[in-house]
């Protein structure tokens, strides 16, 4: 037997694809200067690995963009599906923290990789 879980299932650009693992990658690492240079190297060996089965990577300057329409998506669904009743305090503050940070149009990673 094996189980889908579709909740992510769709069809998108590639790049996009990248974004996602860039993405959650980023968000296990805690904030602060060591964050932002993780994060960077882990960008530089993600891309650098990709780019050894497909050299094609011109997409690499709209990755920012595509990083930060996935924080946007993660933010309209949570607000959409979750009961805040049912949220911890500290999820509650992610939320708002995603919120902000969507409001104020400043970019998920805090640096740019592009």
């Amino acid at each position: 037997m094996t189980v889908l879980d579709f909740g992510d299932c769709e069809y998108h650009w590639f790049a996009y694809d990248l974004a996602i693992a860039i993405y959650h990658t980023a968000q296990t690492m805690k904030p602060g200067p060591e964050r932002i240079t993780g994060i960077q190297q882990f960008f530089s060996s993600f891309i650098d690995g990709y780019a050894r089965g497909n050299p094609e990577i011109t997409f690499i300057a709209q990755i920012d963009d595509f990083i930060n329409y996935r924080h946007l998506f993660s933010y309209a669904y949570h607000s959409v599906f979750s009961d805040p009743s049912q949220l911890s305090s500290g999820q509650l503050s992610y939320l708002q923290d995603m919120r902000q940070s969507v409001l104020d149009g400043s970019s998920f990673l805090g640096c740019s990789l592009s």
